[in-house]
């Protein structure tokens, strides 16, 4: 009898283990995802996105985010609204064509995701509305020529475990009732122990593991599937060859990110970047970095231009950060993997030295992926086509993310203060990201000196006290220069909140 009951729970441990991760990944990717309404569908080599597709998605998003309104979210950041299509198939190109109709969603709709195989691909219709240009349609093609994902899917694995499970659970099942129907009739039994106990207790033990297997066959676990991964190596990068097409034949397509499915041992997310290869052989590959999502296991990036796309390991180190400064470390590691943070030198990060505003909004280009669309003059007259940062400060003016001073100067040398460099980061958090600010200010009293905190500032130092992201404490000098050192670990903060 022990022994039996010693196999069980030999048996049984792994499998709840099991479960409950699975469980656990279910949890976190329905909180991710809370406000999303979704679909399963079947393709051949297409798929339209048009109001047909959509209109219904659309209203149950709308349904679902009520629900996440109001004063019960614990963060100050609003629910996203999205549609997901859950898209499977079996060919190695996937053509998507995103018609103009989609523009039609953008007051409604924060992102379209499709889970093609598990490669996943978002469709921002504010951003399309708004940086398409007039294009109507738009057919955007990823070709996975090494058939990286339907080997790296995952359903097949978990698939097997399942069956796997409920085999040894129908193992147990019939174990038990030989025991009961056979062994149980020969023994003898101490008085007050008698064999219909005996006969109950297998009965119950039969119908938990009926009940448990039964729940874990019929749990759909393929999307967040272990095995979901691109498989990388030193010497196996697999290449995705992604385009889009539009009506107009415009450049100036924006609202479309891929997220690849990772990765293997040799790689970790934070310091793997994804890379554009060169269309001349005498150009270095491009970095465009990409924000990892450890929910659904991908690398998320814009696709900003027609080509060859890959991942790979980028780390970088600088001899005048200290590892035992574990945040800024942490910090500076990633955003340099990254290519969101450069060194001053060759091994050098220059931890002490200040932030100038070109820097600053270079930072803030590259870390929100933005890229000048115009050509010629930046209207700075201190400003010229030759400075490094030239295409850095027209993204930023064309995006909000700096402006320049009245007299039409940019002063790209001058230093930022700590109050500016926060309240930049405020405005992503704010304008990008869906934050509200406060209503008061009470939370600055933590700092002795929140009086000589600017007017204008103080409700992005407020947001970020409240989202625990100041670096700080009981002074905050606001009028102080910010060192490079404290700049990367609040745009690290910032960083981490883009999934």
């Amino acid at each position: 009898m022990k022994k039996i009951f010693i196999i069980l729970i030999i048996i049984y441990l792994p499998l709840n283990v099991f479960a409950n991760e699975m469980n656990m990944k279910i949890s976190e990717a329905e909180n991710e995802i809370r406000s999303c309404a979704s679909k399963n569908l079947k393709y051949s080599s297409e798929i339209t996105l048009n109001s047909e597709l959509l209109d219904e998605l659309v209203y149950k998003a709308i349904e679902k985010k009520k629900e996440y309104s109001g004063d019960n979210l614990e963060s100050y950041k609003k629910p996203e609204t999205n549609v997901m299509l859950n898209v499977s198939g079996n060919t190695e190109i996937i053509t998507i064509n995103i018609h103009k109709e989609i523009k039609e969603y953008e007051s409604f709709i924060d992102n379209i995701i499709l889970n093609v195989n598990g490669l996943y691909c978002y469709i921002r219709p504010i951003e399309i509305s708004q940086k398409a240009n007039g294009a109507e349609n738009i057919k955007l093609t990823v070709n996975d020529s090494q058939n990286t994902i339907a080997v790296y899917n995952g359903t097949a694995a978990i698939n097997t475990a399942k069956i796997i499970a409920v085999a040894l659970i129908a193992v147990i099942a019939v174990y038990i009732i030989f025991f009961l129907l056979f062994a149980v009739k020969k023994a003898e039994f101490r008085e007050g122990f008698s064999k219909k106990k005996i006969y109950v207790a297998g009965i119950i033990i039969v119908v938990i593991c009926f009940c448990y297997g039964g729940a874990l066959f019929f749990t759909d676990l393929s999307s967040f599937a272990e095995e979901n991964r691109i498989k990388i190596t030193e010497n196996n990068t697999p290449v995705f060859d992604i385009s889009y097409e539009e009506a107009n034949n415009s450049n100036e397509i924006k609202g479309v990110y891929i997220g690849l499915p990772l990765y293997g041992e040799d790689f970790s997310p934070e310091y793997t970047a994804v890379w554009l290869k060169s269309d001349d052989n005498s150009e270095s590959d491009r970095v465009i970095g990409g924000n990892y999502n450890n929910i659904f296991d991908i690398m998320k990036f814009p696709v900003s231009k027609n080509g060859k796309y890959y991942m790979k390991n980028n780390r970088r180190e600088f001899n005048d950060v200290n590892r035992g400064n574990t945040d800024l470390y942490e910090a500076v590691a990633v955003l340099a993997a990254k290519n969101i943070l450069n060194g001053k030198t060759e091994g050098i990060y220059g931890v002490d030295d200040t932030v100038t505003r070109g820097e600053v909004v270079t930072m803030f280009s590259k870390l929100l992926y933005l890229e000048n669309s115009k050509s010629g003059s930046s209207n700075f007259e201190d400003v010229s086509s030759s400075d490094w940062y030239f295409d850095y400060v027209m993204a930023g003016r064309e995006n909000n993310i700096l402006s320049g001073y009245d007299d039409n100067t940019f002063r790209a040398g001058n230093t930022m203060t700590r109050q500016e460099f926060v309240s930049v980061i405020g405005q992503v958090m704010e304008n990008r990201l869906g934050y509200a600010v406060p209503d008061d200010y009470d939370n600055l009293s933590v700092y002795n000196d929140n009086e000589t905190i600017a007017f204008w500032a103080k409700k992005y130092v407020s947001l970020l006290e409240k989202e625990n992201m100041n670096i700080w404490s009981d002074k905050y000098e606001p009028a102080e220069p910010i060192t490079r050192g404290e700049a990367a670990i609040l745009l690290y903060r910032c960083y981490m909140l883009i999934k």
